[in-house]
């Protein structure tokens, strides 16, 4: 349970930074921004493991390249976000 709750902490700063990163008004609850986050985090362990070359069989561990990759994945992510709300009409 420690480390859903330490992931879901990494998500909502990794998003946090994403969304300040990234100017303009942000679409999104807090939800969306730790989702962002988590999946940018994810994806950037998985590219440093395999960049320092210690495989894609599991996260090995989050390192200053994963936390670099893991913002750049996670403003990817809310930039595409971004985009994609844009268009949406708010119903009610």
């Amino acid at each position: 349970m420690g480390g859903l709750f330490t992931a879901i902490l990494i998500g909502l700063m990794i998003g946090l930074l994403a969304k300040a990163l990234i100017p303009g008004n942000a679409p999104g609850d807090i939800i969306a921004t730790v989702l962002l986050g988590l999946i940018g985090a994810v994806f950037g362990a998985w590219i440093g493991d395999l960049i320092e070359g210690r495989g894609a069989a599991g996260i090995g561990g989050f390192d200053a390249v994963s936390f670099v990759l893991a913002i750049l994945f996670a403003v990817l992510l809310e930039w595409a976000y971004r985009r994609m709300m844009r268009g949406r009409v708010a119903r009610g």
